[in-house]
């Protein structure tokens, strides 16, 4: 597993099924990632991405990328969930 900083946020990413995915935890219901979480995508090069805020059930933010409720997570993800 490998950690990203860039401002305040940190990023993670780890190979999962020849995938890479990146988490980001926000505490916010309505979160904003800043440029630093695109460019961090972008450098390891994160097939998928979730942005994990206090709502309930999730959202599409952009192509790959999904907000959603830690819970949320866990359902959706395949199995993601039980990494974290």
């Amino acid at each position: 597993m490998r950690c990203f900083s860039t401002w305040k946020d940190a990023r993670m990413s780890r190979g999962w099924r020849n995938r890479r995915i990146a988490i980001e935890c926000k505490a916010s219901s309505v979160p904003a990632p800043t440029q630093g979480f695109w460019n961090a995508l972008e450098d390891i090069g994160a097939w998928e991405a979730w942005i994990v805020a206090l709502i309930e059930g999730s959202y599409p933010l952009a192509r790959g990328v999904a907000v959603v409720s830690l819970n949320q997570l866990h359902k959706e993800s395949d199995g993601i969930g039980r990494l974290i």
